[in-house]
């Protein structure tokens, strides 16, 4: 039956066309099945979690693979190195139950985009695994760079990342509560906080999440889920209470993200559009200024479950 192993490869992608075998092309696939073969004294195939686009580089490819009985991974990792090319290793070799493969046991994906901004960028050691830019990145902010998780940990890893980089750096996914948004504040970990009123609890909630975050100079810029513009207009009535200020340092936002209703083809706020041209409109009336333009129609008829009177 053969003993099942997962690899890790690492490889430089420049003079590969990717990952998959294709013919008349060299890739990596090819590259790592004939090494197996040529060790195991019968093809091989390796099964990778993933595949690339050709010239793109991978630190930790898990490959699968199943070898014969004799060959333990300690044996293999050293023999596999001892005969891949030079812009192909092996770093890790380990036992696996028999059955499993490397691409349907993926869990996630990272990928890493590396931009050179300063003037060293177009050193030859530096261009095979970077875009040599030559100049600072126009960003205003990038937004939540680190994967969600456990807030403690998303929030160690931001602090890490903003004491390495210039750009300023926003939390989203992880705003899900005032708790949560203390725990980003205190590690210093953020410049802006994206807070998405619906996901947090409502206005109050938003509200108290602008406080925390005014005290201790970081922005909030109001967001929203995929809603419609009732939605839309409670987002933009609780962003026009927060406390002043002007971009990422000073508490306050320059600009909130409250542009999603136009993904919908319909919505109950009827016979306008609540965004053009990148800004919100505001509705006259008191309230939230729904008052003679919410769509009667549309509320019939996509009505799930009645819980009230409408008034």
């Amino acid at each position: 039956m053969g003993r099942a192993l997962l690899l890790t490869v690492e490889f430089d992608g420049t003079a590969f066309f990717g990952w998959q075998r294709q013919p008349d092309r060299r890739t990596v696939q090819q590259v790592v099945e004939e090494a197996l073969g040529r060790l195991a004294g019968t093809p091989c195939t390796a099964i990778a979690a993933g595949r690339t686009d050709a010239g793109v580089h991978a630190l930790a490819m898990p490959v699968s693979t199943t070898m014969p009985e004799q060959w333990t991974a300690t044996a293999l990792l050293r023999a596999l190195n001892a005969v891949l090319p030079r812009d192909v290793a092996v770093s890790e070799i380990r036992a696996i139950t028999p059955g499993r493969d490397a691409r349907r046991a993926a869990e996630s994906r990272r990928y890493r985009y590396d931009v050179g901004v300063d003037a060293a960028c177009r050193s030859p050691f530096r261009g095979r695994t970077e875009w040599p830019l030559g100049r600072p990145l126009d960003l205003e902010l990038v937004e939540q760079p680190i994967d969600p998780g456990p807030v403690e940990q998303v929030a160690q890893a931001l602090a890490r990342l903003r004491g390495r980089t210039s750009v300023a750096l926003a939390a989203d996914e992880s705003v899900v509560s005032l708790p949560a948004a203390r725990t980003l504040v205190a590690a210093g970990a953020v410049d802006a906080l994206v807070v998405k009123p619906a996901r947090v609890g409502g206005p109050l909630v938003t509200l108290a999440i602008a406080r925390l975050a005014h005290e201790a100079g970081v922005a909030v810029i109001v967001s929203t889920l995929l809603e419609t513009g009732v939605g839309l207009l409670a987002a933009m009535a609780t962003a026009a209470m927060l406390p002043g200020g002007d971009g990422p340092g000073s508490g306050g936002a320059p600009a909130h993200g409250l542009g999603t209703g136009g993904a919908l083809a319909t919505d109950l706020v009827g016979g306008r559009s609540l965004v053009s041209g990148g800004r919100h409109a505001t509705l006259p009336g008191s309230g939230m200024g729904l008052d003679g333009v919410l769509d009667r129609a549309a509320i019939e008829r996509f009505t799930v479950e009645r819980c009230g009177v409408l008034a």
